[in-house]
C-alpha cells in the first residue's frame, strides 16, 4: 500500500477530477432529453444506435424513419462526456500507481474520451467515417478500465476489483457489437460504454 502525504493543491486537484468523471453522468441525461423529443419511429434502448440520437437530418435509414429534433443536445453531451474523462485523467495523475498496466489503462481511456468527443463533433449522418473512428473509443475505454484494474491490483483492491468488473463488462458489449451489426446494437453499445 501507498501511504504518501499530499499537499492541500494536490488534493484538491484529485477532487476536481473525481468530480469531472462524475460529471459525465451528464451523457445519461442529455440522451434521456434527446430521446424525449425523438419524433421518428419508436425509439428503443435495445435496438437503435446512441448515435441515432445524434443524427443531424430526418431521414430514413435502413428502414427506419430517424428524427431527432435535439440532435445538439446529444452531440454536445457526448463532446462534454469526453472532455469531462479527459479532464479527469488530468487532474488525477498524481494519483495513479506507477507501473505499464496503468499507464496503458490510462492512455486507452484518454483514446476512450478522444473518441467521444469525435462522434459528438462528427455525427453519423455527417461524417460517417470520423464518427465510426470516434465510436472505437468505447473498444478503449473497456480494456482501459481492465488494465487500469490490473495495475490498480496491489495498491487498491476494491478499486482494482471495480475496475475490472467496469472493463470487462465494457470489453464484452464490445465484443457482442460485432455479431450484432443487424440485431441488437442499442443494448450492446449501452453495455460497452
Amino acid at each position: 500500500m501507498e501511504s504518501e502525504r499530499r499537499s492541500p493543491a494536490s488534493i484538491r486537484a484529485i477532487i476536481l477530477g473525481g468530480l469531472c468523471w462524475i460529471l459525465t453522468l451528464e451523457f445519461f441525461i442529455g440522451q434521456a432529453v434527446a430521446q424525449l423529443a425523438w419524433t421518428g419511429a419508436p425509439y428503443s434502448l435495445i435496438n437503435n444506435e446512441i448515435s441515432d440520437l445524434g443524427i443531424t437530418a430526418c431521414e430514413t435509414v435502413k428502414g427506419d424513419y430517424l428524427c431527432s429534433p435535439l440532435h445538439n443536445v446529444m452531440n454536445t453531451s457526448f463532446v462534454l462526456a469526453g472532455v469531462f474523462i479527459l479532464l479527469g485523467l488530468f487532474f488525477t495523475r498524481s494519483v495513479w500507481p506507477k507501473g505499464r498496466a496503468t499507464r496503458i489503462g490510462l492512455l486507452f481511456l484518454a483514446f476512450a474520451g478522444l473518441g467521444k468527443i469525435a462522434v459528438g463533433l462528427s455525427p453519423e449522418n455527417v461524417d460517417p467515417m470520423a464518427h465510426v473512428i470516434g465510436s472505437l473509443g468505447f473498444i478503449f475505454s473497456g480494456v482501459g478500465l481492465v488494465m487500469l484494474g490490473r495495475g490498480l491490483l496491489q495498491w487498491r483492491r476494491w478499486a482494482a476489483n471495480l475496475s475490472l468488473v467496469l472493463g470487462i463488462l465494457g470489453v464484452i458489449g464490445s465484443l457482442l457489437l460485432l455479431p450484432a451489426l443487424a440485431l441488437n446494437q442499442g443494448g450492446c453499445g449501452r453495455t460497452a460504454r
